[in-house]
């Protein structure tokens, strides 16, 4: 008897043709003068057909998979000749921004949005006027109780070398908010990519391991230095002609551990093989450590490579440890078949974040209706 469609502006056809008929199907049964969104009660004590649509068509993101915010938009359309049991009505009132965001989005959207119906009116005018019609609310008012708070800056970053330029940018944000007292967990950073977000996490982990960031996308076990470091010394044990492996675990554990910033390549133009480069208990014992269980190697192995002094990775040695344990579980744990599971599964596996105390690393889909 009752239909209620939230987040209506991202609605495909598809499912309009489906919705619709149901929406016909309970509006029938009423009369006409009874409203399609009114709340009342009918005198027998029953509530008459009350079925409610809600939605934003600036806030559509799902065109991907066939949403259509011009259904929303023209809304009125859809229901004719019914449309005088039509009860539209627009939530004109922001209780959820400071006051100077939502006078900026106010004076910004309705600029932008005339810009753009200028530009498109000559060429598309059909198109520019359903942009004329979705921003016609964009304006918002504020509730008389709400303070003076709020603050919007707008930085335009040079193309040659943007990457750098927004990574220095967040930084600077970041430190200027932390050092008036913002507590970490009450920051986030909106990127429009997940690409972007494992940007950001390895420029902070690399340069500003200090800051902690928090990332359901960021934060799986191969962007780990330690869990990497780990899986290295596995293929290396298993294959000692593994070059590749050896020196990237020669390179991590010199600077990561040891501190020590020569390159490889200056370490080698004097001489120094790779395997004087690694700690001893591991290049002379490699017999040794190839007849341990693979639970044993790992633990052996966090302790000849002195991992726990790297910061900030205990928590991907944990979630490590709990694949490993699942792996072995299902499968007999043997190193071989582990780096097989760890190359085709395991790798992408991502730490949560949720109790987690850091500044939030999101993209803006995923925050949607946070």
């Amino acid at each position: 008897n009752h239909i209620m469609i939230d987040e209506f502006q991202d609605t495909s056809i598809i499912q309009w043709s489906n919705f619709k008929v149901l929406l016909n199907e309970t509006m029938s049964r009423a009369t006409v003068s009874e409203p399609l969104l009114a709340k009342t009660m009918g005198e027998n004590g029953n509530s008459l057909v009350n079925n409610m649509l809600v939605g934003d068509v600036k806030q559509s993101i799902y065109r991907w998979r066939s949403g259509d915010w011009r259904l929303l938009n023209g809304i009125e359309q859809q229901f004719s000749p019914k449309a005088e049991t039509l009860d539209i009505r627009t939530l004109t009132t922001n209780y959820r921004s400071e006051r100077h965001i939502i006078e900026f989005n106010n004076v910004f959207f309705r600029v932008a949005a005339q810009i753009e119906y200028e530009q498109q009116k000559l060429t598309f005018p059909q198109e520019a006027e359903q942009l004329k019609q979705a921003y016609l609310d964009v304006e918002q008012a504020v509730p008389q109780s709400r303070p003076i708070a709020g603050a919007v800056e707008i930085t335009l970053l040079p193309s040659i070398d943007y990457q750098e330029h927004m990574l220095q940018c967040t930084y600077e944000s970041i430190a200027q908010l932390k050092a008036q007292g913002v507590p970490e967990d009450k920051i986030a950073i909106l990127v429009r990519k997940n690409t972007t977000i494992q940007n950001i996490a390895d420029y902070f982990m690399t340069n500003h391991p200090a800051i902690h960031l928090v990332s359901d996308e960021a934060f799986r076990l191969d962007f780990s230095v330690a869990v990497n470091m780990l899986i290295a010394a596995i293929r290396v044990i298993l294959q000692p002609s593994d070059e590749l492996s050896k020196a990237f675990l020669v390179r991590t554990y010199q600077q990561m551990v040891l501190q020590n910033q020569l390159p490889i390549s200056e370490l080698l133009l004097r001489g120094i093989a790779l395997d004087e480069l690694l700690p001893h208990t591991f290049v002379h014992e490699i017999s040794r450590l190839q007849s341990m269980s693979l639970f044993e190697l790992v633990d052996e192995l966090y302790s000849i490579f002195q991992l726990k002094v790297l910061q900030g990775q205990s928590a991907y040695i944990c979630a490590f440890y709990d694949q490993l344990a699942q792996y072995a579980q299902e499968q007999i744990p043997d190193a071989a078949t582990f780096l097989e599971e760890w190359d085709n599964n395991i790798h992408s596996k991502a730490i949560q974040g949720g109790g987690v105390s850091g500044i939030r690393l999101i993209t803006i889909h995923k925050s949607k209706g946070l």
